[in-house]
């Protein structure tokens, strides 16, 4: 057995099959109401969020990067809800950066910040994931 207590839950408005250790809520996380399934689920305040949500693709990239953007900044602006000090958020976003104003944000609440192209994101993807660590929780 471990000495960590750790609790760990997916959210996903699409049926995922059974992970041992993982607590599946079935919701859309852009709907109201999701803060409070969470809240509900787990202890706050949280360590990590990590955000890998893509909307459905137009084949625009400005109107796909508005979309991934809407999207970081409601689990950011979750995380700041629901994070304790020195937590950690990561959010998917699309090359081309992040919005400067949320980007400005997220510098002023996390001590490091860093866009991160994992190895397993295939080369022509214009994926690339947010890192934010050390959540300055006021």
């Amino acid at each position: 057995t471990s000495d960590i207590d750790s609790q760990i839950i997916a959210l996903d408005m699409l049926p995922i099959e059974p992970i041992p250790g993982v607590k599946i809520l079935s919701y859309d996380f852009m709907k109201e109401g999701a803060e409070d399934l969470i809240r509900n689920e787990v202890n706050i305040p949280l360590d990590v969020i990590l955000s890998d949500i893509s909307p459905s693709l137009s084949g625009h990239s400005n109107t796909d990067h508005l979309r991934i953007i809407a999207i970081a900044e409601a689990a950011y602006s979750l995380s700041i809800q629901l994070l304790g000090p020195n937590g950690v958020f990561v959010t998917k976003v699309f090359q081309g950066g992040t919005e400067k104003k949320l980007l400005d944000d997220i510098k002023e609440n996390f001590s490091i910040v860093k866009h991160v192209k994992p190895p397993a994101s295939r080369k022509e993807s214009s994926e690339l994931y947010l890192v934010a660590m050390g959540y300055n929780k006021i």
